[in-house]
């Protein structure tokens, strides 16, 4: 049976000048590109500006789309609040649990604008993004994104502007 054994490495910044001398290598770089290799390629390097507009994008859909729910869950509740003033001042029975059971939707702005906020102060003109952030900042799927597009889709009609990006989110399991 083979031993194994840690790999161990002394470095030096002559070795560093040599291979740059001889290979026109830069170590930094060439580590780097290992690393990521070693890794399964978790991390990508993108242009910033391209991730920037990708998230701005992003961050105005997900808002358009609380809004609309927002707009209507108002009229919802108008309404279940109507009816039950309506049943309190004539004597009927009313249920206030129907008023509590109302879910308001869910806003997320504020994770979309610390991320933006985050990479316009970034001084690199690339950014490396794990799978997490790209999975987020690219393919806007966050950890709340099914709780999120459920609690809107009880209040956004077919005909709104990504309802079926809401939908896939909330059937996702």
């Amino acid at each position: 049976m083979a031993r194994v054994r840690k790999l161990k490495a002394r470095w030096r910044e002559e070795v560093d000048q040599d291979i740059q001398a001889f290979h026109s290598l830069d170590s930094e770089v060439e580590i780097e590109a290992l690393t990521q290799a070693i890794n399964g390629m978790k991390q990508v390097r993108v242009d910033k500006a391209k991730l920037l507009a990708i998230l701005k994008k992003n961050r105005e859909d997900h808002r358009g789309i609380f809004l609309a729910a927002q707009k209507q869950f108002r009229m919802v509740a108008i309404k279940a609040l109507d009816a039950q003033l309506k049943a309190a001042r004539t004597g009927r029975p009313f249920e206030l649990v129907r008023l509590s059971a109302l879910e308001a939707p869910q806003d997320h702005t504020a994770d979309y604008d610390r991320s933006i906020q985050m990479l316009e102060m970034a001084v690199d003109k690339e950014i490396l993004v794990d799978e997490r952030e790209f999975q987020n900042y690219v393919q806007d799927i966050w950890n709340w994104s099914r709780d999120w597009a459920v609690s809107n889709m009880r209040y956004v009609s077919k005909n709104t502007r990504g309802y079926g990006k809401l939908a896939a989110l909330a059937n996702d399991a």
